[in-house]
């Protein structure tokens, strides 16, 4: 028999099932939202939580608006589309959609109301995941959203988090209505993303343009951390090592996770600039040549990155720098072959 996620669903389809599951929900199935930060791994390997949760709705009681009145007399909730958004966005693959959740006393009066995004989870393993990553950047105090709930039923599992402002990302900007040098500024927030992240060691795994957020002032905001990684443990592993010297062979090992996952995110952020900024593709025959897209690329993204890091002041940063100088030359070495 086909799961859920099997059967071709639209998003209507699966905004009817969610709240369906939430309306549903027995009054004894409502939880405190665990604190899933412990099982992080910090070895640049994905985090996916083996926890098993009985089903049932997981609050983030402070976040939702619970108080100690309602502590524990939340009888159901239910869910409301957002008009603005009334499905999400079209084109995301994990069927995202925005709405408000309600909360309800035995007498179905809604005493706690809060607008959330909410992400149909097909693993609840990788949902977990997902949610240790958003409560481990806020530890940090990393601009990101805030987890409100986490539900799970019996063949699906739902991620829901604040949604308290409006968020756009940089695949939706208006870049047909910007000339060159408005463009590179604009690509500055993705620059600032990844120093940011990089800077407390953590590497988004999909940092294209459709990942890469800001509020409507303009503010930073770091968005679907699925592939998100830490390395925090190679790094500090590494703290004491002197980076102005020859490593040996488990050190330059450890160096070489940490270039490799600043190089994906890097590879991510350029293919959307090709395609954004610069107009080009990789099928295009009449494309520049990689080393003047290099240059362009050193000029607005690699040296602005690496300004941002001396800005933060990273502990991590002498690791950091060593990464990005070898990343550098081999990027520079790339491009007289005509790779990019």
């Amino acid at each position: 028999m086909k799961t859920f996620f099997e059967t071709p669903l639209t998003q209507l389809d699966i905004v009817n099932r969610f709240r369906s599951d939430l309306i549903t929900t027995p009054e004894g199935n409502f939880h405190a939202l665990p604190d899933m930060q412990p099982y992080i791994n910090h070895d640049a390997q994905f985090s996916r939580p083996a926890v098993q949760l009985q089903p049932g709705i997981f609050l983030d009681k402070e976040a939702a608006g619970i108080s100690p009145l309602h502590e524990n007399g939340i009888a159901s909730c239910d869910f409301r589309l957002r008009p603005v958004h009334r499905l999400g966005r079209e084109d995301s693959h994990n069927l995202v959609f925005f709405g408000h959740l309600v909360l309800q006393d035995r007498s179905r009066k809604a005493f706690a109301e809060t607008e959330v995004a909410v992400k149909p989870i097909k693993k609840v393993k990788e949902g977990l995941g997902e949610l240790a990553m958003f409560q481990y950047m806020r530890s940090l105090g990393i601009p990101t959203f805030r987890p409100i709930a986490f539900s799970k039923h019996s063949d699906t599992a739902y991620l829901m988090t604040e949604f308290d402002r409006p968020v756009n990302t940089m695949d939706t900007v208006e870049w047909h209505e910007l000339d060159r040098d408005e463009k590179w500024q604009q690509v500055g927030l993705g620059v600032s993303t990844l120093a940011l992240l990089h800077s407390n060691m953590l590497f988004h795994g999909d940092a294209e343009f459709k990942n890469i957020a800001f509020n409507d002032i303009g503010e930073i905001v770091i968005v679907d951390p699925e592939f998100m990684i830490s390395a925090r443990g190679i790094a500090e592993a590494l703290q004491g090592v002197r980076m102005n010297r020859a490593l040996d062979q488990d050190e330059a090992t450890d160096l070489g996770w940490i270039k490799r996952k600043m190089s994906n995110d890097f590879t991510n952020l350029c293919r959307s600039v090709n395609r954004y900024v610069i107009g080009i593709n990789a099928q295009d025959r009449r494309r520049p040549h990689a080393t003047a897209i290099f240059k362009q690329y050193r000029k607005h993204i690699y040296l602005p990155y690496r300004k941002e890091l001396y800005n933060i002041g990273s502990s991590y940063l002498p690791l950091l720098d060593r990464a990005y100088n070898e990343l550098l030359i081999d990027r520079k070495e790339q491009s007289k072959q005509d790779i990019i």
